[in-house]
């Protein structure tokens, strides 16, 4: 090999949700990692345009005009589609998959991919939740059960700084008791280096 080439361990395309989590799993582990990236670098706050714009503020009050909105007929009518978020958004002129059936594939444009959009909230099953199909006689049993996913789910929700159920309820234990009884490890979200992130350059 050349000089300069440098050698890597494990390489993660994207820098989503998924390849984020996966890129902090491979170097804690040890495994030198290359995250690549196909949309433009993103600066905290500096690529925010819209962070502090309140609704009354935008031209058309949140909503897109219709030659803007069919450039992103893959988001159709989802709620992420407008004033405040299309900036964070791909067209669908840039995806890279032909549709030969009806597919829709929400994809962020930039290094977070679509975590930059979806506000931290994940409202966490229950076991209830989980044995619905078997308790109403209804649809396909899930396989698994809340203690199955509960191992994933905390690690998750300490890391990502989660608003979920059971952050709320403490969040609620905060406002009426005080805050010393929560401990800070569970609204710590710890910072786990990559080795590269490569966006794409212009």
């Amino acid at each position: 090999m050349g000089a300069g080439i440098k050698h890597f361990d494990a390489i993660v395309i994207g820098s989503g949700m998924s390849g984020g989590w996966a890129a902090k799993e491979l170097t804690q582990l040890g495994l030198k990692t290359l995250v690549m990236e196909s949309g433009r670098d993103v600066k905290h706050l500096k690529d925010y345009p819209t962070m502090n714009t309140m609704p009354w503020q935008f031209e058309h009050r949140g909503t897109l005009p219709f030659d803007v909105k069919n450039q992103y007929k893959s988001f159709k009518n989802h709620y992420i589609l407008t004033e405040e978020h299309v900036h964070f958004l791909k067209k669908d002129e840039e995806q890279e998959y032909i549709e030969d059936k009806p597919f829709d594939w929400l994809r962020g444009n930039q290094v977070g991919g679509r975590s930059l959009l979806w506000g931290r909230q994940t409202q966490r099953w229950s076991d209830f939740d989980f044995t619905g199909p078997a308790r109403d006689g209804f649809a396909v049993d899930w396989p698994i059960r809340y203690k199955d996913i509960d191992p994933w789910y905390s690690p998750l929700t300490i890391h990502y700084s989660l608003f979920t159920t059971y952050s709320l309820f403490l969040l609620s234990i905060v406002i009426v008791i005080g805050p010393s009884l929560i401990s800070p490890t569970f609204i710590s979200a710890p910072n786990t280096p990559v080795d590269m992130v490569l966006p794409r350059s212009n």
